[in-house]
Order: C-alpha cells, then sequence, then structure tokens
C-alpha cells in the first residue's frame, strides 16, 4: 500500500506542476510605424505560470528604466525611440519568456543609426545620455567648447593631464559579441605617448581607442588570443572616427568615412571581469582605482552601439551623422489640440541649427478639422531646449492692434519667418477685414489700408513692429507721412526688427517713398535712412537690405551680429551704388 500512494503521490505533483510548466504569450506586441511627434504602444498578453508575472521592455536588447507593465506606451516619439522592441516575462517561480522582437520605424529616421545606440553624448554643455537609457556620463575635471560647426558648448574639451568622462560599464553586457564606438576628435598639438581616446576594461576583455601623434589604433584583448590591434595613419586636425568589432568576423578601423585597416578577431567574447567595473571612460585609459594616458583636445558626437554597424552604416554615420528630421507631413502640430502638419513654407534656420517655419495643419479627425476650422495655419520655431513650439496661428489676436487692448484685430494670413540666433522670429501678419480697427478701404480719416503689419517675438512676447497707416517714427515732413506697405524685413540678435517701409501722404513722392527702420534696445522704432537722403554729395535713389548679397564686398547679411550695425545697399542719381553700414541705434 506505501508503495501504491507513493507512485499516486508522485504522478500528482508532476501534474499539478506541468499545469505551470511554462508562461504562454498569446498576443505578440506588433511592429509600428509612424512620425516623429507621434505615440507608439506595444502591448503583449500572456498567461500561465505561478503567481503575479512581471514585465520587463527591452529596446534593441537592454533594459527600459521604469517599463514593467504589459503596455509599452512611447510618446512624442523621436529618432531616438528607433529600434526594436521585446518584452521579458517571469512569475513568481523560475519561468520565463520572452516576446517576439519587433520595430519601431519612424518616418523619415534612419533606422540603423538609431537601432542598438545604447548611449550618445552629443556633449550639449554635459555628459547627458540622449538615448532613452539614460546612460549619463560622470565629467571629470572636463570642459565644454564649440563644436566643428561652431556653436558654443557643444564639444567636450579634455587637458590632458586630469579631465575624463566616466561612462556606464552596463552599456556592454557581460559577454560582448559585438559593438561599435563613433567620435569626433581633433587632437592638440601631440606631445607624446599615447593618448586614450575610448576604453573599456576588463581583465580577461579590454577595449581601447588611441591617438599616437598622427597614428590611430583600435586594440582588442581577448581571454584566450590576447591582444588584437588595427592601426592607421590618421595626420592630424578634425577626423571621425569609426570602431567597429563583430565576434570571430571582424575588427574595423574607419577614418573619415573610410576603412583604414582591419583584421579578423578570434572567436570570443570580450568577457567582463568583475574586478575590472567602472573602468569605461571617454578621453583616457582607466583602472576601478585610477586613471591614466589623459587625451588633450576635442572630442565630440561619442556613440556607442551594442552591435556592430555594417560598412553602410558607418558611411552614412560619417556623411550625415548628426542629421535630424525637424518636421514631417502628419507630425502633430504643437500647440492646436487635434492637428497634424499638411504642408511646410520655407523654413528658416539659425546659427544653433535650431528651425523655425510657417505650416498648414488639419484635423487628426472629423472633430479635430470641425474645430481647426478656417484657422489652419500658423508658425513654429524651436525655443532653444529642444521643443517645439506655437508663436502663432490664424485666427488669433493680433498684439498692438484695437484701442487699449480692445477691440483687437486677429490674423487671417501668416508669411515666413525670419529668425534669430535667440530663437525669436519675426514675420509679416495680414489681419481680417472688419474686425477690430482694420481698415481695408481708404478714407478721408484713414487714407490707407492698415491690415498688414510686422510682428515679433524677440524679448519673449509677441509684439507689434509696424503697421500700414502707422505714422513713420522720425520724420520731419509738416504733415504726417504714413507706412504704406512693407518689403524686406530681418531680425538681428541685438535689439529688434529691421524694416524696409514704402511710404505715403503729403510731401511725398517717387524720389522720397522708401526708408528703413530698425528697434533700437530699448524696443523703440527707429529710423535710419531714406531716399532722397544725401549721402557724400549723392542723392539716394533706391534702398535694399542686404540679405544674401555675397558678392557685394563680400557682405551677406544686413547687420553685424556683434554689434547690430546695419548695413544698406544704396543706388544713388548717379546710376552708382555703394554699401553704408550705420551704427545700430
Amino acid at each position: 500500500m506505501k508503495k501504491t500512494f507513493l507512485a499516486v503521490l508522485l504522478v500528482v505533483s508532476s501534474f499539478v506542476a506541468g499545469a505551470h510548466a511554462q508562461i504562454n504569450i498569446t498576443t505578440q506586441p506588433q511592429p509600428v510605424t509612424t512620425g516623429t511627434g507621434q505615440t507608439a504602444t506595444f502591448g503583449v498578453v500572456a498567461t500561465g505560470g505561478s503567481g503575479t508575472l512581471t514585465y520587463q521592455w527591452q529596446k534593441d536588447g537592454f533594459n527600459l528604466p521604469g517599463q514593467t507593465g504589459p503596455v509599452l506606451l512611447l510618446t512624442n516619439l523621436q529618432p531616438k525611440h528607433a529600434g526594436f522592441y521585446s518584452v521579458n516575462i517571469k512569475d513568481a517561480g523560475s519561468l520565463k519568456a520572452t516576446s517576439e522582437q519587433v520595430a519601431l520605424n519612424i518616418n523619415g529616421v534612419p533606422f540603423g543609426l538609431w537601432q542598438g545606440l545604447v548611449a550618445y553624448y552629443p556633449f550639449s554643455g554635459n555628459a547627458t545620455d540622449a538615448t532613452v537609457f539614460g546612460n549619463d556620463g560622470t565629467p571629470v575635471n572636463a570642459a565644454y567648447t564649440a563644436d566643428r560647426n561652431g556653436v558654443a558648448n557643444s564639444a567636450l574639451r579634455l587637458n590632458g593631464t586630469n579631465g575624463y568622462i566616466k561612462y556606464p560599464d552596463s552599456v556592454f553586457g557581460p559577454a560582448t559579441p559585438g559593438f561599435t564606438w563613433s567620435f569626433w576628435v581633433m587632437p592638440d598639438t601631440y606631445t607624446f605617448g599615447t593618448w586614450g581616446m575610448m576604453y573599456h576594461g576588463a581583465s580577461s576583455g579590454e577595449a581601447s581607442a588611441g591617438w599616437m601623434g598622427t597614428t590611430c589604433n583600435f586594440a582588442l584583448k581577448f581571454p584566450i588570443a590576447g591582444w588584437k590591434t588595427a592601426t592607421a595613419s590618421c595626420g592630424a586636425g578634425l577626423k571621425h572616427i569609426i570602431c567597429v568589432y563583430e565576434k570571430g568576423a571582424r575588427a574595423e578601423l574607419w577614418i573619415d568615412g573610410q576603412l583604414s585597416d582591419s583584421i579578423i578577431p578570434p572567436n570570443e567574447n570580450l568577457n567582463v571581469d568583475p574586478a575590472y567595473l567602472s573602468s569605461s571612460a571617454i578621453g583616457a585609459f582607466r583602472s576601478p582605482s585610477s586613471a591614466s594616458n589623459f587625451y588633450k583636445g576635442v572630442m565630440d558626437e561619442v556613440r556607442i552601439y551594442n552591435r556592430a554597424l555594417s560598412s553602410t552604416e558607418v558611411e552614412q554615420l560619417f556623411a550625415g551623422d548628426d542629421s535630424t528630421l525637424v518636421v514631417q507631413k502628419n507630425d502633430l502640430a504643437t500647440g492646436i489640440t487635434g492637428a497634424k502638419f499638411v504642408s511646410t513654407g520655407v523654413p528658416a534656420v539659425n546659427n544653433s541649427t535650431h528651425v523655425a517655419f510657417q505650416a498648414v495643419v488639419t484635423g487628426t479627425d472629423a472633430a479635430a478639422t470641425s474645430a481647426i476650422g478656417a484657422n489652419t495655419s500658423g508658425i513654429w520655431a524651436d525655443n532653444g531646449a529642444g521643443t517645439r513650439q506655437l508663436v502663432v496661428r490664424i485666427g488669433s489676436d493680433a498684439p498692438g492692434t484695437g484701442i487699449s487692448g480692445s477691440n483687437m484685430a486677429v490674423f487671417s494670413a501668416l508669411s515666413d519667418p525670419v529668425y534669430n540666433n535667440n530663437n525669436a522670429v519675426a514675420f509679416l501678419g495680414t489681419l481680417k477685414a472688419g474686425v477690430g480697427d482694420v481698415v481695408t478701404t481708404p478714407t478721408p480719416e484713414n487714407p490707407v489700408n492698415n491690415s498688414i503689419g510686422i510682428w515679433s517675438n524677440d524679448g519673449g512676447t509677441l509684439h507689434l513692429v509696424a503697421r500700414q497707416g502707422q505714422q513713420a517714427p522720425g520724420l520731419d515732413d509738416p504733415d504726417p507721412v504714413l507706412f504704406a506697405s512693407f518689403g524686406q524685413f530681418v531680425l538681428p540678435d541685438q535689439g529688434g526688427a529691421i524694416v524696409l517701409a514704402n511710404l505715403v501722404g503729403n510731401g511725398v513722392f517717387s524720389t522720397n517713398n522708401q526708408g528703413v527702420w530698425a528697434v533700437d534696445t530699448a524696443g523703440h522704432l527707429k529710423f535710419i535712412v531714406r531716399k532722397g537722403d544725401q549721402f557724400n554729395g549723392k542723392t539716394i535713389t533706391a534702398l535694399t537690405l542686404l540679405t544674401s548679397v555675397a558678392a557685394e564686398g563680400g557682405q551677406t547679411r544686413s547687420y553685424a551680429q556683434g554689434t547690430g550695425d546695419i548695413v544698406v545697399k544704396c543706388t544713388f542719381s548717379d546710376s552708382s551704388w555703394g554699401v553704408i553700414r550705420v551704427v545700430f541705434p
């Protein structure tokens, strides 16, 4: 009887254990293709196991911090979100399951340059990681300087003595079958020894990129085979360096988009020894207790991938590694609920590569389209913090119109904006007829159409610069001289807008019906120069703001960024011309 009882007990135990022998994923996540600024949702349904199931979502094989539910919601999609997504599931015991890996493609974003990117340091005044993983670096005696495009505080400056950046060892797994380093360097004058540019250390699995004179090397240490090195002459000056490692297949050193040296590494992982954790560095070689071989010079755009990039991806990275899709059709229109972009005008870009543009929008559904109505366009600009903001839209109140802020006119059309390095815009706006104080049919009391003006948000608040029918400041004619229309306008970093305007009024003729005005640092519109004025004994017969006239003395814009001084091309009565500079008011 005992034997029979034990046999039955064993059978029952096996049956109960078998009921929870696995976790079954009944609904797998699905791939998503969408646009920048949109939302992506991945979900999974699982049964089985014992107790409560727990979840950990991953991108490109790395855990996403805080994403521990059955649904992954990603909002305001940016290039950094492109890649492969999956989820690991565990029960209360030891059972595990992993979902299928599915792709998130973002229209216009090169998938291969973001998939597998586990750390990205653009060095925008800090060592913050620009990926979704939060692998922030820790600066040690580091400073920041202008990058290769001249943008201030956008590259890393290291002193060659004790400066470097620590980055987390977690960007490499416990075994590393492949990775890629990509970075820009411009070393100072070479002195001696080897400068460490990139390093990841383990007693049985080191990897380093070094600079010595005019030679670069990519060195790998394997548990059995020892050191293997790719070396190439790289010359002096600014260089783009990419190091690619693929287990048992290739170790490559690329310089400025060209394969400079390649070796076949052994079929071994770069294993991470616990004794060598906290050894990853940018700009030095490092052990857990100290650093050495400090790099001296500028470094920028450091990218670390957890996979070996293909030759095509390497070439693409060199050719356009900092390209970013700013806006595209069907992106969500910030600031207008339920709106998406349909088309854009001509964009404006400043020296920080921030962008402003005028665009037409429609609703994401019938209700949103109805709510938007005829107010279908606006102007958007980068606010300097990487966020696109709505500046103005059709149908909104036009500042500076009406009487004491009441009975205000509204915008009915907007021009393409101009954009300065303080992320401020200026634009030509048309006002809706019959609303507020808008006059479209001249009368004796209002002899000029006043439906067009120029507005700007320099100083942080949208305000009127000049308007048709407004008295032109600074003219001492006995009768009022009014703005009739506006030609060119620009927006320097100092002061405010500069405007070329046509005039109307008693005493205004074809010989004096044009002038230039500028907003000074106090916000006042100041008269600069007028057709008919005398200059060096000659009469000015025409005026032009130099916005892009490189052939004329090399002048490429109508103001000096350092002082705000204004530059105007004048045509004279003897058919000659000249470029005059006026000290900023």
